[in-house]
């Protein structure tokens, strides 16, 4: 499955008519905020058998600069918190800014993530790269323009 970096409450009535399955990624105190995602889109696509919530942190502060106790406590708090609201299983993770090292990929697997995604463009993801996973983003691409980008050599399998 190809991960495309999308902004997900724009595009979910889309998806829907598409039927496309997507992960939204939550950054938990950024709710309910002016041009962020409000509870009661979260609680809709939530619902949705096409959507799978994972967890962005609580604040979107690159991990990089935390260190390892702050870390824990945060990957526990969002991951806690989304599962409490949504009454979900929470199993993907996403590193704010695409930031993340070796600490930050032990804390997201001790936090009981399954699968972590990155920034790094490309699509190859395998088992060994679970807590890295690629990413593509296609900006504001849309029909014919967004399809000439996937077809590119780079992004063949």
């Amino acid at each position: 499955m190809m991960a495309i970096w999308i902004y997900i409450p724009m595009f979910f009535p889309i998806l829907k008519q598409e039927k496309v399955n997507a992960v939204a990624y939550i950054i938990v105190d950024f709710l309910n905020r002016p041009n962020f995602l409000f509870s009661f889109q979260l609680e809709e696509m939530a619902k949705s058998p096409l959507i799978e919530i994972g967890a962005h942190t609580m604040d979107h502060f690159a991990l990089k600069v935390w260190i390892k106790i702050k870390l824990n406590i945060k990957f526990l708090r969002v991951r806690i918190a989304l599962q409490k609201e949504l009454h979900l299983p929470i199993n993907s993770f996403a590193y704010p800014y695409g930031s993340f090292d070796q600490q930050a990929i032990d804390l997201v697997r001790a936090a009981g993530f399954t699968n972590a995604v990155s920034t790094l463009p490309g699509i190859k993801d395998t088992t060994d790269n679970r807590f890295y996973l690629y990413r593509l983003h296609p900006g504001y691409m849309t029909g014919q323009e967004l399809l000439n980008f996937l077809a590119q050599d780079q992004f063949q399998p």
